[in-house]
């Protein structure tokens, strides 16, 4: 019977694998710590730079298609009024106008809750930004009667006339009484507008 002898670690194999180890864990701290800080870093910036590039690009789009500086100061003049109607700096107006709107197509508001102003962020949350002013959104809850068509217009005139840019979250349709053509809504808006 022949016996088989433990293998004893020598001191340069404990060594050599302490100073590979050392090293594995080293560099995933670095790629922890420095690599992935400064890829989201450099991700961030190719984006500023893609949208740099992209406005301008539409500004020498504009100068050259135009014959003198007024008319492309007036068309940059115009593209920034339509950014501020679209993102106001405040929600208040916006709002009001939903319940406002509400009764002038027959819609009856029967609740409507709002929430206080969140920064919008995007799918790596990251701010958004436009025109160096930070994005926000309010979500704002609505329950509301009307009839089909009375309730489509409102929703059409929301969209072209809100001063915020408005999105339909969540909707849902009950229709509680067919021998009445009215409609119980409970609806889920998010209305964006940039910091004050």
């Amino acid at each position: 019977m022949h016996r088989v002898q433990k293998r004893k670690v020598t001191f340069a194999q404990a060594m050599i694998f302490l100073w590979a180890a050392g090293l594995f864990f080293g560099a995933l701290l670095l790629l922890r710590f420095v690599y992935g800080p400064l890829h989201r870093d450099l991700v961030a910036t190719e984006e500023k730079v893609f949208f740099i590039e992209r406005r301008l690009n539409w500004l020498n789009e504009i100068i050259a298609s135009a014959k003198d500086s007024e008319h492309v100061t007036g068309l940059l003049v115009k593209a920034k009024q339509e950014l501020g109607r679209k993102f106001p700096e405040t929600e208040q107006r916006s709002l009001a106008m939903i319940s406002e709107y509400a009764n002038k197509f027959r819609v009856q508001m029967v609740q409507i809750q709002f929430d206080t102003p969140q920064v919008f962020k995007d799918s790596r949350g990251k701010k958004v930004v436009a025109d160096q002013k930070t994005c926000f959104y309010v979500h704002a809850a609505v329950k509301l009667r009307a009839d089909y068509m009375n309730f489509v217009k409102y929703l059409e005139a929301l969209n072209k006339v809100l001063p915020a840019y408005l999105t339909l979250e969540r909707l849902e349709i009950v229709d509680r009484s067919p021998a009445v053509p009215r409609l119980e809504v409970n609806a889920e808006l998010a209305l964006y507008l940039l910091e004050r």
